[in-house]
């Protein structure tokens, strides 16, 4: 008998971890009120990489975000805080989390730089910090990316890959236009949208799927530039709104290194303290240990020396007085 294949499980984070937590808590794909759930996890932070970002980034989850600049929906009423929060909902959708050019050889690199070099898809001179962006999301093909190799085609090269400033605007394209574009089947995200939905015509994954991503912003953002904004003030206009979602990526990078300072700062709290704690107990067990160590000595200079000195005396030896010595010292160091 065949065996029924095991429903594929849902990306988690370990249990123990923040995130993992948080996770547990929207599994229901209600919204949640982040203040709340900071408060019952004793957590300062979930927005960055003790919540939501690896969430997100790490295990591909799509969170719908309501109350912040740029989230999908205005603040929504907690009934437990009483007031108008930042929520956070699960849709219910694992995507996959976005590659950049991690897995390219650097010969791969050189040919693609000095192909569509000098400058990157926005005019600029590209730096040690370009980004080689496959114009096709991962998400449509089944190999995880549109296909490549060393010795591709250069005319295969121009039809893959386009070159973008550094690695934010992989992300960018990642979370603002592709995933939203294959979530709402092109209503949203693409540049521009279809207004009717993805084209029946067109499969979503494949090869041909390439065929309904010509044309967006995303996937040739150097002939999207040139065809449709030739005018220098729309063209201004337009990089002007990225520039906003880039500056949103940057606060959030900030949040994140303010969060990781922030627990830094509390984990070495915790180890001066261990450290200030196991100082003071090492001292009152020196201290014990002392007068223990009196009070055995005492003891066995009572119950040797003293009758060893006296029979060392008795015998005019000093065999008895050394004998009781031994004894003396074996007692009070032995279990030591």
């Amino acid at each position: 008998m065949a065996k029924k294949k095991s429903k594929k499980e849902t990306p988690m984070p370990r249990k123990t971890s923040m995130s993992g937590k948080y996770a547990r808590m929207l599994l229901d794909k209600e919204p949640h009120c982040r203040p709340c759930a900071q408060k019952e996890l004793n957590s300062q932070s979930l927005a960055q990489g003790g919540g939501v970002k690896p969430l997100k980034e790490k295990y591909g989850w799509d969170l719908k975000s309501f109350g912040s600049k740029g989230a999908d929906g205005p603040a929504k009423f907690c009934k437990k805080c009483g007031k108008n929060t930042h929520h956070d909902q699960w849709t219910g959708k694992i995507f996959e989390a976005a590659k950049g050019s991690a897995n390219l050889s650097d010969k791969l690199k050189k040919r693609i730089r000095e192909l569509l070099g000098p400058k990157d898809a926005f005019a600029n001179p590209i730096t040690d910090k370009v980004c080689y962006e496959h114009k096709s999301p991962h998400q449509r093909w089944q190999t995880g990316d549109q296909p490549h190799n060393d010795d591709m085609s250069e005319d295969e090269i121009r039809a893959t890959f386009q070159l973008y400033p550094d690695e934010s605007w992989n992300i960018l394209k990642d979370r603002k236009g592709c995933r939203k574009c294959i979530q709402s089947k092109g209503k949203e995200g693409r540049v521009p949208p279809f207004e009717d939905g993805w084209p029946e015509d067109i499969p979503e994954k494949g090869q041909k799927s390439v065929e309904g991503c010509k044309g967006c912003f995303w996937y040739d953002t150097t002939k999207y530039l040139r065809k449709n904004l030739g005018d220098e003030t729309q063209r201004v206009e337009f990089l002007n709104k990225l520039e906003e979602q880039l500056s949103k990526l940057h606060e959030d990078h900030e949040e994140k290194m303010k969060a990781i300072s922030e627990s830094y700062e509390s984990t070495m709290d915790e180890i001066d303290q261990e450290y200030e704690d196991g100082v003071k107990k090492l001292d009152m067990e020196g201290k014990e240990w002392k007068k223990r160590f009196l009070k055995r000595a005492i003891l066995t200079s009572l119950l040797f020396l003293l009758p060893g000195a006296l029979l060392s005396f008795y015998m005019n030896q000093i065999a008895p007085f050394i004998g009781a010595i031994f004894l003396t010292w074996f007692a009070n160091f032995y279990d030591e």
